[in-house]
C-alpha cells in the first residue's frame, strides 16, 4: 500500500489518509482474513502438491522478498526506541495534529510509521545541528517546517472537507505564510553575510595599511631565528651563544 521512500509533504497525506481510512482498513483487514480461511481448506491440496514439487522455487521467492524487505528497512535506518521518543517530542511540542495522526498510523501500518519517525527524527537533528550554529536562523527555520506541515495536512485532507473554499482559503494563508518566513530568512541570511563581508573588508584594509610593516615583522623574526654566519662561514657569537 505504502512503497514508496517519502518526504515530508509525503507522510503528512500519507498519515492523513491513514487516519481517515482506519475504519476502512480494518473492514478490509477483516474481510481479508475471513475470505482467506475460507478458501484455505479449497487451497490446502494444491499447496502442498506445490510445495512438494517445487520447493526450492518458493524458498528462493521468499528468500528475494525478504531481502528486499530488509534493505528497504536498512535504506531507512534503524528506529530505536530513543529515535521514536525524540521524534514523538518534537512533535508534540511544534505539531501536536500530527502527533494525534502519527499515533492512528502506527495502528494501521507499523512499517509506514516508522518511515514517519524516522523522517520527523531527521529533521528535528536538522533543527537541533541549526540551532547549536544559530538561534535566529533556527526560529526561522523551525517555523518552516511547522507551516509546511500544516499546509500539507490541509492539502490531504481536501478530499474530505466539507466547505472546499474555506479549505483553500486556509492552504492560502500558509502558503503566505511560508512565504513570508521564506523572505525573513533570506533577510536574515543577506544580514549575515553582509557582516562578514564588512569583517573581510576591514581585515584586508588593515593588511593593505600595514603591507610594508608586516613583511618587516616577519623579516626580523627569520633574522633572529636564523642570524647571518662570520666570514669564514661559521654561526656568528650570538648563534653559538644560543646554542
Amino acid at each position: 500500500m505504502f512503497c514508496r521512500s517519502w518526504g515530508i509533504a509525503g507522510l503528512a497525506t500519507v498519515m492523513l489518509f491513514a487516519a481517515g481510512e482506519i475504519a476502512t482498513l480494518a473492514q478490509k483487514k477483516a474481510e481479508s482474513t475471513a475470505h482467506k480461511a475460507s478458501a484455505s481448506k479449497e487451497n490446502d491440496a494444491f499447496e502442498k502438491n506445490a510445495t512438494s514439487r517445487k520447493p526450492t522455487v518458493r524458498n528462493n521467492e521468499n528468500s528475494v522478498a525478504d531481502n528486499r524487505r530488509d534493505t528497504a528497512q536498512g535504506d531507512m535506518g534503524e528506529v530505536t526506541p530513543e529515535r521514536e521518543a525524540a521524534a514523538l517530542k518534537f512533535v508534540e511540542l511544534h505539531h501536536k495534529q500530527l502527533l494525534r495522526i502519527l499515533q492512528s498510523l502506527q495502528s494501521v501500518d507499523a512499517d509506514q510509521y516508522e518511515r514517519a519517525i524516522e523522517e520527523i527524527f531527521r529533521a528535528s537533528e536538522r533543527l537541533a545541528r541549526v540551532k547549536s550554529r544559530s538561534a535566529e536562523r533556527y526560529e526561522y527555520e523551525l517555523e518552516l517546517w511547522k507551516i509546511k506541515s500544516r499546509r500539507d495536512l490541509l492539502i490531504a485532507s481536501l478530499p474530505m472537507v466539507a466547505d472546499y473554499e474555506r479549505a483553500m482559503r486556509d492552504i492560502q494563508k500558509t502558503i503566505s505564510r511560508e512565504l513570508e518566513i521564506q523572505k525573513q530568512l533570506l533577510q536574515y541570511e543577506a544580514q549575515v553575510t553582509r557582516k562578514r563581508l564588512n569583517r573581510i573588508e576591514e581585515t584586508l584594509k588593515r593588511q593593505q595599511d600595514n603591507f610594508d610593516v608586516n613583511v618587516d615583522r616577519q623579516l626580523q623574526r627569520i633574522r633572529k631565528t636564523y642570524p647571518p654566519s662570520d666570514a669564514e662561514g661559521k654561526p656568528s657569537a650570538e648563534r653559538r651563544i644560543k646554542k
